[in-house]
């Protein structure tokens, strides 16, 4: 409910309901924590977010929405589908110092996770005519993740955005938007 506080490790988190379909906002500073459940929406800040959804594992979807800053956000190895929202303004403008989010617990294939880049893909495409073909791709870090790069349309071969699928090996021959979209769910239009 409204005005409600949660002690989470030493993150104070002040949930707080909008009173508009049940969804729920998390607020704080620094460091912040969020336990999500039952199919909320969960709206992260603007700073480096620590995110934990360890919600029922019932058949109800997730649904993360990115915020600026590096986030790393904690899946929870549930069943439930978790998808993750990425919106205009998420990505940082500095060019050579991309926005990074690592996703921990994230489930590939194409009824595992969804990665949802359209506010993203649409803001930094802006009248250029260029798609998720020529804006995404993805490489693998030799630590046994996959790293998925998101340019801008200004300069495709720069990330703006990284989203780190910690401990995610996808199969690599090109590093392509098209072999990316066979081996996860990507919502991009």
């Amino acid at each position: 409910g409204s005005g409600e506080h949660r002690v989470i490790d030493q993150f104070e988190v002040k949930v707080t309901d909008d009173g508009v379909g049940g969804e729920h906002k998390a607020t704080g500073e620094g460091l912040l924590s969020i336990y999500a459940v039952d199919g909320d929406l969960v709206e992260r800040g603007d700073g480096d977010d620590l995110i934990f959804d360890f919600g029922p594992d019932n058949d109800l979807s997730h649904i993360i929405q990115a915020g600026a800053g590096n986030d790393t956000i904690n899946l929870g190895n549930t069943s439930n589908q978790n998808i993750l929202v990425w919106e205009e303004g998420d990505a940082n403008s500095s060019a050579g110092s991309p926005a990074v989010d690592t996703i921990i617990d994230f489930t590939a294939g194409k009824e595992g996770d969804a990665l949802d880049l359209r506010g993203l893909l649409d803001d930094l495409a802006g009248d250029s005519g260029k798609s998720a073909v020529d804006l995404v791709s993805f490489a693998l870090d030799g630590e046994g993740n996959t790293v998925i790069n998101i340019a801008g349309a200004a300069n495709p071969a720069q990330p703006v955005q990284q989203i780190v699928l910690q401990d995610v090996e996808l199969n690599y021959t090109n590093g392509s938007y098209e072999e990316l979209n066979q081996q996860i769910l990507l919502i991009t239009s």
